[in-house]
């Protein structure tokens, strides 16, 4: 990691002590593609002047369209004319509704950075690379860069922010990337052949900002101290203007695309290490250390080539001085990201626009004809009433100031006619509609009408306002789609920068998908077993834009509480949930206490309050106790029915003893004798049984059993 080159340096201190040791941060170098500084200044502020000027319309009309936007919608010659007279110039500024809705639509959505590893070997390093985009996210308060970069966009045309190093505390020597706003957009100037919307082909950028001359002297005091009235060509180019003033001085910071030439080739693992093949960067190796690992091709020859490689360089300076430089990152574009509205090209001319610039022209029609409906309304009480001198004569007070009056009668005098009292102005009715008319011409130009903002219109169910709103986001869905790659290619760079701001072993944090704050992860600590090495491997970058984590947990709550109305019975169990989801104050509270008086078994372990896993621990303890009196009982049980059967065993066997030595006993004989005997006794019953039967007629006589 380059720590030699903080991203943004630190300013030159009073004590000289530490100007040696600083020299080596602060002194900038002199670009190796440029013979001296002044060759260098001479082509960067030509080169600004260039871009500037070949912008210079799109920018005029995008300052006229902010000033508009905060309020000045008078043209000059007019309302300089309706000042004189005396006439109202109103402003009724219906503009900030329309940026907000698209402003507000993208708040309540976030765009997710995905980090994809392209292989699967480095599948848990992407999660940790992912999660630390969203820390650095988190960190940064990039939503803060991402709206303002949407409001420039809706309003001027386009927006910018920018990703940088920052030392991660005063005293040590790790760097934390960082998402930084950039609040003028007019501050930025790109290159104006890029034609990439987020300006991923910009071979440079400037991001321009003024400073004090005092307190530049004080930020470099070794800088020169120009004078606008100085002869500008002895320097041996032209300064334009804006430059050096007689209170300020501008100072640029130009990041600019370059690239060195590397040699890649295809080598073996290493000894150690699992079989396989990688692509090594070989230029700066001694030819020991790679060259049995080469592999070779058909031919015998090594897999080499040479590449390009592209990275970022940063230097900062005035009209007169290179005060900074260089810096430079190994990534594959400038660090600033554009976010333009419409971008049209008209031949070789380019027109960008916002939402403000054709909305001008019927809101100038809208603050005129509401204004001059305040001027018939103003004229209205003048010319109340109609009257002879001779009828009001020393009573003129009196009925000039009737209407401030709360006396109801009037007297007049006897020699004159009666006054006359005349109607209030009547406000035409063609004023009337074409100010609605101009309100109307700003929702169709916009595409955002009633429903989108909020306001009563002719849908009536809410499927059908939910349609017409779909139609207002569908029609600016431009600006939001335009934000979304600006944040992929983001993405792109801070996985880009991670390898070299996270090269050492340290303890970073993490974040998941909804926000919530995971376990520290330990990275490239080849003496720890859990430690992940972010810095190999090869990923992809994607972004998804969907609800915030704090809209879909409104969209959760509403959603359980309707299941709740469907089965009341079955979501009872999931009490504590709907409750913790519900926008309540004290809704958390709730819902722990709903906790404590649910069974364990049905809680995950992580939502278990200290008072439940203790009696959890007791229940398993009891359980445990229960289950090895039972299982004694059983092995005792089960030794007794064993010396049961045993027993049983051992009487049969005397039984059977006892049986053959009976039957040894018997004469086999008699033995037969008697059985013949017998035989007989039984055939005479059954021939007497099928006599009876004959006798009776019935064939179903039971058998007599003797």
């Amino acid at each position: 990691m380059a720590t030699e080159t903080p991203s943004i340096p630190g300013k030159i201190e009073e004590n000289t002590a530490k100007d040696d040791f600083r020299k080596q941060f602060k002194d900038p170098a002199i670009p190796d593609d440029f013979e001296d500084a002044q060759s260098f200044l001479k082509w960067a502020v030509k080169l600004f002047d260039d871009d500037l000027e070949d912008d210079r319309e799109n920018r005029e009309q995008a300052i006229t369209d902010t000033k508009f936007m905060a309020g000045e919608q008078w043209d000059d010659f007019v309302k300089q004319n309706r000042v004189a007279a005396k006439k109202p110039t109103l402003v009724f500024n219906r503009l900030p509704a329309f940026v907000a809705q698209i402003i507000g639509n993208r708040r309540l959505n976030k765009t997710d950075i995905k980090i994809i590893a392209d292989d699967t070997a480095f599948r848990e390093s992407a999660k940790v690379r992912e999660g630390l985009v969203r820390s650095i996210q988190k960190v940064s308060k990039a939503d803060v860069a991402y709206n303002k970069a949407l409001e420039n966009q809706v309003i001027s045309g386009l927006g910018n922010f920018e990703v940088c190093l920052e030392y991660a505390y005063d005293d040590v020597f790790e760097q934390d990337i960082k998402i930084k706003a950039i609040n003028n957009s007019f501050s930025v100037v790109w290159d104006h052949q890029s034609e990439e919307p987020t300006g991923e082909d910009a071979a440079h950028c400037f991001t321009v900002s003024t400073m004090r001359n005092d307190q530049f002297k004080r930020e470099w005091p070794n800088a020169s101290s120009a004078d606008p009235t100085t002869d500008t060509q002895l320097l041996g180019y032209d300064i334009g203007d804006g430059w050096i003033t007689q209170d300020e001085v501008r100072i640029v910071h130009m990041w600019r695309m370059r690239s060195h030439r590397r040699i890649f080739a295809l080598l073996t693992a290493e000894e150690g290490e699992e079989d396989g093949e990688d692509v090594v960067d070989i230029t700066d190796l001694d030819p020991e250390e790679f060259t049995e690992r080469l592999v070779t091709n058909a031919q015998g020859l090594p897999i080499m080539r040479e590449v390009d490689r592209k990275y970022a360089q940063l230097y900062i300076f005035t009209a007169t001085d290179i005060l900074e430089g260089p810096y430079e990152l190994p990534i594959n574009r400038v660090p600033v990201f554009r976010v333009p509205g419409w971008d049209i090209n008209v031949g070789e001319q380019r027109t960008r626009f916002g939402l403000i610039r054709f909305l001008k022209d019927p809101q100038k029609l809208h603050n005129y004809w509401r204004s001059i409906i305040a001027e018939k309304l103003m004229l209205s009480p003048k010319g109340n009433w109609i009257a002879s001198e001779a009828a009001i004569a020393g009573r003129e007070t009196e009925w000039r100031e009737s209407h401030l009056s709360n006396d109801p009668l009037l007297v007049y005098n006897d020699d004159g006619s009666a006054p006359v009292r005349t109607p209030p102005s009547q406000i035409e009715a063609g004023l009337i509609q074409e100010a609605g008319m101009a309100a109307q011409d700003l929702r169709d130009i916009s595409n955002l009408h009633e429903a989108s903002l909020g306001q009563q219109s002719n849908e009536v169910s809410g499927k059908a306002i939910l349609a017409r709103q779909r139609v207002g986001e569908t029609g600016t869905v431009i600006y939001q789609d335009n934000l979304d790659l600006a944040i992929e290619a983001c993405g792109g760079v801070i996985n880009q920068l991670i390898p070299f701001a996270y090269d050492t072993a340290r303890t970073i944090k993490i974040m998941g998908e909804e926000g919530e704050e995971l376990s520290p992860v330990v990275i490239n600590d080849q003496t720890n077993e859990d430690s992940v090495d972010i810095t190999a491997g090869k990923y992809s970058v994607t972004s998804s834009t969907g609800p915030s984590f704090v809209t879909k947990r409104v969209e959760a709550g509403e959603s359980m509480l309707n299941m709740v109305n469907a089965m009341p019975d079955t979501m009872a169990i999931a009490a504590d949930k709907i409750v913790e989801a519900q926008d309540w104050p004290g809704a958390t509270e709730i819902a722990r206490r709903i906790r404590l008086n649910l069974p364990p078994g049905m809680l995950n372990p992580n939502d278990l309050s200290p008072e439940q896993q203790q009696q959890q621990a007791q229940a398993a303890e009891q359980a445990s106790v229960q289950a090895q009196k039972e299982d004694q009982l059983f092995q005792l049980e089960l030794a007794e029915k064993q010396a049961s059967v045993t027993e049983m065993q051992a009487r049969a066997t005397q039984a059977e003893a006892l049986a053959a030595k009976a039957l040894a006993s018997i004469d086999i004989d008699q033995f037969k004798a008697v059985a013949d005997v017998e035989s007989d006794r039984v055939k005479n019953i059954m021939e007497g049984a099928k006599f009876f039967a004959e006798q009776t007629d019935d064939s179903e006589v039971d058998t007599p059993v003797t």
